[in-house]
C-alpha cells in the first residue's frame, strides 16, 4: 500500500506544526512548505512568492495555515494572504491534488469589522470556489500553547496584568481535536460545502482564561481590567511607531468582539471537543 503524502502551508509555526504531527502519526507522508527549512521533507514557501504546481504533483492532500501576520496593512493582507491562497489553489488544481483543505479562524463571521476576520473570509471564498473544505478553529490551546493562547500564558506570567476585554467570552478547541477534525476530512468520502466551525461550544470569559493560564504556569498574578477601546488606540499607535508590541491592535478588536457560539461542527465529525476548565491538564 503506498503512503499518502500531504503537504502543509505553515507547518512550521503551531496550528501548522500539530497539523503536521497528527498527520505523521496516522502514518501521512507530510511535507512542509515553509519559509524556513527544518525538515528535511521541507519545501521554500513564500505566500507572497506562490509556488511552482510542479512541487505539489503527487500530493494527495493540501493543508493550507500559513498566514503573513508581518503584513500589518490591510492592502498587504489582501495582496500577499488572500491573494497568496488564490495563487496556492490554482497550483494545486493546476497539479491535481486530491484534496484541499483551508484553515481559516473562528473570527471569520458574516458581520466583523475585524480586519483579520475580514481577510479569512476572503481566503474562505477562494476556497470554495476550487472546492475545497474549509474549517474555522477556535482559539486552539494545548500542553505548550502558541498563537493567541501562548501570548496569553507569557502575559499571565506578568505580577499585574491590565487585561482589556475581560469580560468577553471566548471559545477554545483542543489542539488533539484540531488534529482529530483534519484527519476526519482527510477521508470523508464527500468534503462538506460550509465553512466546520471547530470550537467547544462552551464559552470561556477572558478573564477566567488568563487566570487559568496563570495558575497552570504556577503564577497567581493580580488581573486589573481595563477598557478595550483605549487599549485598542495606544496598540494602534504603538505600530504606527513601529514597536515590537505583544499583541496587535487587530487581535485585540477581536478578543474584544467575539463570534457567535459555534454549531456542533465537531460533533457532526464524531468529535467530543476537550473542555478548557479550571483544574483540566491541557
Amino acid at each position: 500500500m503506498n503512503t499518502q503524502v500531504a503537504a502543509v502551508t505553515g507547518a512550521g509555526g503551531y496550528v501548522g506544526g500539530l497539523i503536521r504531527q497528527a498527520l505523521s502519526e496516522s502514518g501521512w507522508r507530510v511535507v512542509g512548505l515553509v519559509r524556513r527549512l527544518r525538515d528535511l521533507d521541507d519545501i521554500p514557501y513564500d505566500l507572497a512568492a506562490g509556488l511552482d504546481p510542479g512541487v505539489l504533483r503527487g500530493v494527495d492532500l493540501l493543508v493550507h495555515c500559513a498566514w503573513d501576520f508581518r503584513a500589518a496593512r490591510r492592502a498587504d493582507d489582501w495582496r500577499i494572504n488572500v491573494g497568496g491562497c488564490r495563487r496556492l489553489l490554482t497550483a494545486a488544481s493546476e497539479a491535481g491534488v486530491g484534496r484541499v483543505i483551508v484553515v481559516s479562524s473562528i473570527a471569520a463571521f458574516p458581520g466583523t469589522h475585524q480586519r483579520y476576520g475580514r481577510a479569512k473570509l476572503a481566503v474562505e471564498a477562494a476556497a470554495r470556489a476550487h472546492g475545497a473544505a474549509v474549517i474555522r478553529p477556535g482559539l486552539v490551546f494545548g500542553e505548550r500553547p502558541g498563537g493567541m493562547v501562548g501570548t496569553l500564558e507569557r502575559l499571565a506570567g506578568l505580577p499585574l496584568i491590565p487585561l482589556p476585554a475581560s469580560a468577553s467570552d471566548q471559545y477554545l478547541l483542543h489542539e488533539r481535536d484540531l488534529g482529530a477534525a483534519v484527519l476526519r476530512l482527510a477521508t470523508l468520502p464527500e468534503l462538506p460545502r460550509r465553512p466546520l466551525v471547530l470550537a467547544h461550544p462552551a464559552p470561556v470569559g477572558m478573564k477566567d482564561l488568563v487566570t487559568e493560564l496563570a495558575r497552570r504556569r504556577g503564577s497567581r498574578p493580580v488581573i486589573v481590567p481595563v477598557p478595550w477601546a483605549p487599549a485598542y488606540v495606544l496598540l494602534r499607535l504603538g505600530e504606527v511607531s513601529h514597536l515590537d508590541l505583544p499583541v496587535r491592535a487587530d487581535s485585540l478588536w477581536g478578543l474584544a468582539h467575539p463570534p457567535p457560539p459555534p454549531p456542533a461542527d465537531l460533533a457532526e465529525l464524531g468529535i467530543s471537543p476537550r473542555p478548557f476548565r479550571a483544574g483540566d491538564e491541557p
